[in-house]
């Protein structure tokens, strides 16, 4: 009964760390609708698919077999395990970064050099970093720690605005903007997020979790998720490709 009392207790919780995580990327989103023409919309768009596609491969292939070996171990433990699960994604994460080469060669027709720079820049290090982010909110969470994974999301929220706004009111370059706003706020909330994990560690796990054993059966996550994903970035493409680059802005917009 406490159990069930528990989880009651933490669904607001989540809601919460879940509702603040995609308003922060709602705010990105809207950030670029506004900043770019509308070819530059439909080149954010193909950047954002890119991004959505690269950070399937940490999150799928070692994240999400961590957290699943996590729950194994006592809620006072599980924390623990992540210093360990971030230093092996670390590899993906940085791999999952080189899907903005795809992006540059499906723009390179349409989109204009300092716009392609500046996203191409932001996205890669926003790939590597929101896996690892979104990884430690979800390990909080799985330790019974959801109002700590909660305060997370609002950091990343806060850090967005700012550095949106900031971003505009300095007249920074608009291509640099809208993912280095998010590239920041996942380098802040991260940082914030393994303070928290320090902070509410008391039982150390003992174990070594390896990269092969998590890989074995992360292979099949990232199979099962590589679809929609892929999809997603083949469909912006053809778009612009069979349409136009300004058409996949207006539906970017929309």
């Amino acid at each position: 009964m406490s159990e069930d009392t528990s989880i009651l207790r933490r669904i607001p919780a989540g809601v919460v760390d879940s509702g603040f995580a995609s308003v922060a990327t709602f705010v990105v989103g809207i950030s670029a609708v506004n900043l770019y023409d509308d070819v530059g919309r439909g080149v954010y768009a193909v950047f954002f698919s890119a991004f959505i596609m690269g950070a399937l491969l940490s999150n799928e292939l070692v994240f999400t077999p961590s957290e699943v070996e996590a729950v194994s171990y006592p809620p006072a433990e599980r924390v623990s395990l992540v210093p360990q699960s971030l230093r092996l994604g670390v590899g993906p994460c940085l791999l999952g970064g080189t899907a903005v080469l795809l992006a540059i060669a499906v723009t390179l027709d349409y989109a204009e050099p300092q716009l392609a720079a500046g996203l191409a820049v932001t996205t890669a290090i926003a790939t590597v970093l929101s896996p690892m982010q979104d990884h430690v909110r979800r390990m909080l969470h799985i330790a019974a720690l959801s109002w700590t994974a909660a305060l997370v999301s609002i950091v990343q929220l806060l850090v967005v605005i700012v550095c949106v706004v900031w971003g505009i009111a300095a007249d920074l370059p608009v291509a640099w903007i809208p993912f280095g706003a998010l590239a920041v706020a996942n380098a802040v909330s991260l940082a914030v997020g393994l303070i928290l994990v320090r902070i509410n560690t008391d039982r150390v796990a003992k174990v070594r979790m390896r990269f092969r054993a998590l890989a074995a059966k992360g292979v099949w996550f990232v199979l099962n998720a590589a679809a929609p994903a892929t999809l997603g970035f083949a469909v912006a493409a053809l778009i612009a490709w069979l349409a136009s680059p300004e058409d996949l802005g207006y539906a970017e917009a929309a």
